[in-house]
């Protein structure tokens, strides 16, 4: 028997000597995918795209070549979770702030936001909780300046501080305005020049006099020297 003879060893499906059929063969490459030319019938062919799972994947499903994966790409590098080229996910990653209060776009994905406000823990407090940004202690703040405990901004406390008033006479605190009734002055004598706690002068403005040379003050009591005309008690 003779070889029955095809012009393409692979498609041909009738003998050109005898016309007996056959089935087509399959083409032959040595890579499955890179291999243009068939190696029993020289016929060319495109080559194919290597297959691979996904981007992690090193090795072709269709002929075993072996290739570095490659990195997943994804259209925002912090929120986006599904790689564009094949499908596998992640957990999205947290946006970074080169200061976390301050900066409003993430140096990774280029997303901005708004400015978040600095924590400090209270007035006196100088360094940020969340991004360490220095500031200079700021005042605190009392409803009324003298009998408020409670800074309004940040709840640290104090001891109430005394009204200020200018004079025994004098009506509103310096401080905080609080009123209150006038008071009394306070000379230790009635030839006092001035008050014990205010210093305001004595109205009276009256002067230690001995008219009946009994060596006391015939205002107020106080003793007097020799001459008698000088008291002993203190005018101040």
């Amino acid at each position: 028997a003779v070889p029955h003879v095809y012009d393409d060893d692979c498609a041909d499906t009738t003998c050109a000597n005898c016309d007996v059929t056959r089935e087509a063969k399959e083409h032959v490459y040595d890579n499955d995918c890179a291999d243009t030319t068939c190696a029993n019938c020289a016929v060319t062919r495109e080559a194919k795209e290597h297959v691979y799972d996904n981007c992690d994947d090193t090795t072709c499903a269709n002929c075993a070549v072996t290739r570095e994966a490659v990195p997943h790409v994804y259209d925002d590098d912090c929120a986006d979770t599904t790689c564009a080229n094949c499908d596998v996910t992640r957990e999205a990653k947290e946006h970074v702030y080169d200061n976390d209060c301050a900066d409003t776009t993430c140096a990774n994905c280029a997303v901005t936001r708004e400015a978040k406000e600095h924590v400090y823990d209270n007035c006196d407090d100088t360094t940020c909780a969340n991004c360490a940004v220095t500031r200079e202690a700021v005042p605190h703040v009392y409803d009324d300046d003298c009998a408020d405990t409670t800074c309004a901004n940040c709840d640290v406390t104090r001891e109430a501080k005394a009204h200020v008033y200018t004079g025994c006479d004098d009506t509103t605190c310096e401080n905080c305005a609080h009123t209150r009734e006038a008071g009394n002055h306070n000379f230790m004598h009635e030839c006092s020049d001035k008050c014990n706690e205010c210093g305001a002068a004595n109205p009276a403005d009256k002067d230690c006099t001995d008219a009946n040379s009994d060596n006391k003050c015939d205002y107020c009591g106080g003793e007097m020297d020799k001459t008698g005309d000088t008291p002993v008690v203190d005018n101040d």
